[in-house]
């Protein structure tokens, strides 16, 4: 079930604007509104001074960049920036801040393509929305194993010698 907060008139943020309403920045880019967290995940900085290009918010400070859509960050040591469903009725802006269901699957898959290209950042990303989501340790240790196991016969050729 979804929340919609109210924030602000329509009228407040015209188009190429942003305004921050109720601890939420409010982006206003072609004809669309967007909703974010007010300050990088990375280290902070508002992301308010960021600029915004082709649907990727970059972070003026130390240029770290996200997608609007999805709130990714385009690099795998920081983490993503928290996105919000927006709407519009009746001149005003509305926001969902319901945090989506975990998809255990799908992160555990992103595990495993971060330790199959090493990344230890994205490795640490998808451990943390893991946890965050309480998904059974036993299941990460378990999916971990596995690839950590398929990367050894495929790197060493046999299962004797990873054995």
């Amino acid at each position: 079930m979804e929340s919609w907060t109210p924030l602000i008139p329509l009228a407040e943020v015209p188009e190429g604007s942003r305004k921050v309403s109720k601890g939420v920045l409010l982006f206003h880019e072609n004809k669309r509104i967007y909703a974010t967290e007010p300050r990088c995940p990375h280290m902070g900085y508002p992301m308010k001074k960021g600029t915004i290009r082709k649907g990727v918010l970059t972070c003026a400070w130390h240029k770290w960049e996200f997608d609007l859509e999805t709130g990714g960050c385009y690099r795998g040591a920081c983490d993503d920036l928290p996105v919000y469903e927006t709407k519009v009725e009746e001149g005003m802006i509305f926001v969902a801040k319901n945090q989506p269901a975990l998809d255990s699957e799908k992160s555990l898959r992103q595990l495993e393509e971060a330790m199959m290209v090493g990344d230890s950042w994205l490795q640490a990303k998808a451990l943390a929305r893991l946890f965050k989501g309480q998904v059974d340790l036993k299941t990460i240790v378990s999916r971990s194993l596995e690839q950590g196991f398929r990367h050894s016969i495929r790197a060493h050729q046999t299962e004797a010698a990873v054995t």
